[in-house]
């Protein structure tokens, strides 16, 4: 009971857009994606990521050499 509750409170609380907001585009040179409407930068990585149900995540990874910490 615990899991199909667990289930229906993230359906509500994750409401994603329909259609999505931003489409993701490979650059043919490089093969690097990148997101719409969003200019290309060397030290951002837009990477597809797979969860253990099978959906997909897309994530964007800012590179900082200075940084200390990283945020999930």
């Amino acid at each position: 009971m615990g899991s199909a509750t667990s289930s229906m409170a993230t359906k509500f609380a994750f409401f994603l857009p329909n259609p999505p907001s931003y489409t993701i585009i490979r650059d043919e040179s490089t093969g690097r994606m990148r997101l719409s409407n969003v200019p290309g930068r060397d030290n951002v990585d837009v990477l597809k990521l797979w969860t253990k149900v099978g959906n997909q995540i897309i994530a964007v990874y800012v590179k900082n050499p200075s940084a200390s910490l990283t945020l999930l």
